[in-house]
């Protein structure tokens, strides 16, 4: 995945991030079109469990719409620990949770079906980069589990025209109705066939430790 983009030079320190005066700037910094830190999101939401009343709902729904961009990173799974149980009842927090566990387990079509529920695609498009950051991460998903797939499969996967889909990566070459992926060594086939898929939960922890 591409690195994220830099924060704020003025934010405070990590070691003073957790004084209640840096809260505003790190609340700003959550809301911006930056691609907030890890230690930015944490801290937050830190704050925010030292001092529930002042939480504030929209901001918490923004870190976690930027920690799922970070995937395979646990910096999602984190933050979800840093919110209260109590908050977990919250509808977006549930949704965006729901949609991190489909990204996870590979289950992508369902991951994008649940992205285009209105309420949620909201919350979604407040970050302009969520969708691209998605993809890429679909992408080396793909990579790691095939060495050729279906251009429908990609599609689907990506959540783009076919077209789109196949050209998604200039690495990948399109044969006709099939994209060949760059050779890797874990994707050698297991049974002899060029298009034989790896289950994903076998290598869900390889798409995490490649792609930092």
């Amino acid at each position: 995945m591409a690195a994220p983009a830099a924060t704020s030079s003025a934010l405070p320190a990590e070691d003073a991030m957790l004084e209640p005066s840096a809260l505003p700037e790190l609340e700003a910094e959550v809301m911006s079109s930056n691609a907030a830190s890890e230690a930015v999101l944490r801290a937050v939401l830190k704050q925010y469990a030292f001092s529930p009343k002042v939480v504030k709902m929209e901001v918490v729904h923004r870190a976690l719409v930027k920690a799922m961009t970070l995937l395979p990173d646990e910096t999602f799974m984190q933050c979800m620990y840093l919110i209260p149980d109590t908050r977990h009842e919250d509808g977006t927090v549930a949704q965006l949770n729901n949609l991190a566990e489909l990204l996870q387990s590979g289950n992508f079509a369902q991951f994008w079906e649940l992205a285009a529920e209105p309420e949620l695609r909201s919350t979604l498009d407040s970050f302009a980069t969520f969708d691209k950051s998605i993809r890429e991460y679909v992408a080396t998903a793909l990579e790691i589990t095939y060495r050729r797939c279906p251009v429908d499969v990609i599609a689907s996967a990506l959540n783009l025209p076919a077209d789109a889909a196949a050209a998604f990566s200039p690495a990948w070459t399109r044969d006709g109705a099939v994209v060949a992926f760059p050779a890797r060594a874990e994707t050698e086939p297991r049974d002899g066939s060029l298009e034989a898929p790896i289950a994903y939960a076998d290598v869900a922890e390889l798409v995490k430790a490649l792609s930092h």
